[in-house]
């Protein structure tokens, strides 16, 4: 019996000094850790700030355009580049649905039958090419939904 308790004090004593030590392991890492600095590299440094500079150098004025349909001048605000209808005639401002730029005057733009979404041609072909579906709606969309879009002139009535 006395045998037993010796091997169990020892088992008890080996366990102690085994959970010591890793106490002490996870004490020295959490001060390596802490201690330690990290560095960013310079090309990252140098990459952000070209990006910085980039951007402040952008164009800050507004842009002008002539509307699809009436050919009036229009005055795209830079800081929202969005305007819904022409102030002349009236009519919608299209945008690209996959660029989300202004369609302008002489590109090539292609409407879906299916749902009505109008793209620049290369942006619907190209996402055709990789996805079968309207990158609005979700509709299905194929080449054979596509139809070039010319947008009509407001109609003038003589007197």
């Amino acid at each position: 019996m006395a045998i037993l308790q010796y091997i169990i004090i020892g088992i008890v004593g080996l366990i102690l000094i085994v959970f010591s030590i890793i106490m002490n392991n996870r004490a020295k890492t959490r001060n390596i850790m802490s201690r330690r600095h990290y560095s960013i590299s310079q090309d990252i440094i140098e990459f952000d700030e070209e990006i910085d500079r980039t951007f402040a150098s952008t164009n800050k004025e507004d842009e002008t355009m002539n509307c699809i349909y009436c050919n009036s001048v229009l005055t795209i605000r830079t800081e929202t580049k969005k305007l819904q209808n022409c102030p002349n005639c009236k009519r919608e401002i299209l945008y690209c649905e996959i660029c989300k730029n202004l369609i302008l005057r002489g590109e090539n733009i292609l409407r879906s039958t299916k749902c009505g979404h109008i793209f620049h041609e290369e942006h619907i072909i190209e996402w055709i090419n990789v996805k079968n579906i309207c990158p609005v709606c979700k509709k299905p969309l194929n080449n054979n939904m596509l139809e070039t879009h010319v947008p009509q002139r407001k109609k003038v009535s003589k007197l």
